[in-house]
């Protein structure tokens, strides 16, 4: 040790195995075992530390050791995904015994043979000890990916989602292709079982896809994973140039034609209409001012002016003056020009969905306890949310709910529910919530969108870089985007054979405007009345 030590071109922190959250992310370990076994405890504490690091270089001196032990030795650090080891075995000079898992054919898979390098005397620098063993990296190798179907971004070949009777790959799929096609490597798809991606526990263990990383039955695991602390502890992960952006779904209700010209009318218009009518009287006072000698000529101006404006009596007083006059044709303009952008806009408000304004949700999960519905989400949405966001929701209203990708179906069909779901999925699907009137059967909010999707990899895995610089490159070319707007053209061309219908206009649909007509008139009534009583008492 102290041969090599002194030749060491690296910063050596000493830390004990007691206590892991001492270990550095670190470019190189030096790790000292008295045996075989002190070396197997030693990388089990090290491993448990979130900054442990695989692509490290490791020398590593057992005390006892003999020649048939360090291919044991080294299988420890190739199950472990650590390639750069050397172990320096003693004698009459310090031998340096390393492996190459990446010749041809090993894929980084086996061993091999266990290679001499050498006695450190050989060497004027530490580093030349660590050759560059990723020469060829894994062409012509197989790597294990494990999905989890969640149309768009992963479509398994059992599914019915084809494009014009095609099958195609989900993004995710598209994106990780396009990378094995780079480096020369083929993927091995799982299509997995699971029903959302799986947690980090807090012994370390892990559930659904992340367990086929933990137990090396998978080199990636992706399909509507997104990025979370305690599995980015745990694992490497690629950014697939993707966000998640999950959305609020409600049944879209149906609201008559009546009660959506109505809401035209809310009290903010009626109170414009009063300050209106209230400005030109007023107007219409000071110009008639010096006609006006009695008390009462000033109410007998204003059921005039309501007459004019309103009932389209006519009064001689009222024309007397031109500047009235002037007045009046301008009020009658704006009165007309607004009635007739009125007019013109019923069948925009008859045909067009409105769906009922709420306060932005500002990515507070809490909010949805206020919501007037009952939640129908998914296990691996309440998983998620539980993990990340310390929020539970409650229990679903049918049993069908935790089945992925029946949540919107049963949404769309039930009045009282809501769910959560992300959007990229309703807009692939968008044509199943479209009724024969071309009207959707959903409303929806968006939620959040700063949810990061990556697929896991294994702490290691030895391509992580060079998959992540061509995952730069693929965002950067909008690849990505534009094959997501191929899979979306099977939507828009079911969407096509949807019928819009010529829904006319009904009495019953003008309801309000009859009743206004009405309340109008009956008013004008008791006006007319009313005026007549003021004649006869002040006569």
């Amino acid at each position: 040790m102290r041969s090599i030590n002194s030749k060491l071109c690296y910063n050596v922190i000493l830390g004990s195995t007691r206590n892991t959250k001492f270990f550095l992310w670190s470019s190189q370990y030096t790790i000292v075992s008295q045996d075989l076994l002190g070396l197997q405890k030693i990388m089990a504490h090290i491993t448990q530390d979130e900054n442990w690091n695989p692509r490290a270089n490791f020398i590593v001196y057992v005390e006892k050791i003999t020649n048939s032990e360090i291919k044991h030795a080294l299988k420890i650090f190739l199950n472990l995904n650590a390639y750069n080891v050397i172990i320096l075995v003693t004698g009459e000079v310090t031998s340096i015994y390393t492996y190459f898992p990446f010749r041809v054919g090993l894929c980084g898979k086996t061993i091999g043979d266990v290679s001499l390098l050498g006695n450190c005397e050989n060497f004027a620098d530490a580093r030349d000890c660590f050759p560059n063993k990723f020469i060829n990296g894994l062409r012509n190798c197989t790597v294990a990916v494990v999905l989890l179907e969640a149309v768009p971004n992963i479509i398994f070949k059992s599914s019915n989602y084809t494009v014009y009777g095609e099958y195609k790959p989900g993004t995710e799929q598209y994106f990780l292709n396009e990378i094995a096609a780079k480096e020369g490597v083929t993927l091995r798809y799982i299509e997995s079982k699971e029903k959302f991606g799986g947690i980090v526990l807090p012994n370390g263990t892990t559930t659904g896809l992340l367990h086929f990383l933990e137990t090396g039955k998978a080199d990636i695991a992706t399909g509507n994973t997104r990025l979370a602390k305690n599995r980015a502890d745990v694992f490497d992960y690629l950014w697939s140039a993707n966000y998640l952006t999950y959305c609020l779904f409600t049944s879209a209700k149906r609201v008559p034609d009546w009660k959506k010209f109505y809401k035209e009318f809310d009290s903010l218009t009626w109170i414009l209409i009063l300050i209106c009518y209230a400005l030109i009287t007023v107007v219409c006072v000071f110009t008639l001012n010096p006609t006006l000698r009695k008390p009462n000529d000033y109410i007998c101006v204003f059921f005039q002016l309501y007459g004019f404006f309103f009932l389209g009596n006519s009064s001689t007083t009222l024309l007397a003056k031109k500047r009235l006059r002037i007045v009046l044709v301008c009020w009658i303009w704006l009165t007309f020009f607004l009635s007739n952008f009125y007019v013109t806009n019923l069948y925009s408000l008859a045909s067009t969905h409105t769906k009922p304004t709420v306060d932005a949700f500002e990515n507070n999960p809490n909010i949805l306890n206020e919501l007037p519905f009952k939640p129908c989400i998914s296990g691996s949405m309440r998983t998620f949310f539980r993990v990340n966001d310390n929020f539970t929701f409650p229990e679903n209203a049918f049993s069908d709910c935790f089945i992925p990708g029946k949540q919107l179906d049963i949404v769309a069909s039930n009045s009282d529910l809501y769910t959560i779901d992300t959007k990229v999925t309703y807009i692939v699907n968008e044509y199943k919530y479209i009724d024969d009137e071309g009207k959707p059967k959903l409303d929806v909010w968006e939620f959040s969108n700063d949810y990061m999707m990556v697929s896991y990899l294994t702490r290691g895995f030895p391509l992580t870089d060079k998959f992540r610089t061509h995952a730069q490159h693929i965002f950067e070319s909008g690849l990505i985007k534009r094959y997501l707007e191929t899979l979306k053209i099977r939507g828009r061309s079911l969407l096509q054979y949807n019928s819009k219908k010529f829904k006319s206009f009904q009495l019953k649909d003008l309801r309000v405007h009859f009743f206004i007509l009405g309340a109008g008139s009956s008013v004008a009534i008791i006006a007319f009345i009313f005026e007549i009583i003021i004649k006869t008492t002040f006569k």
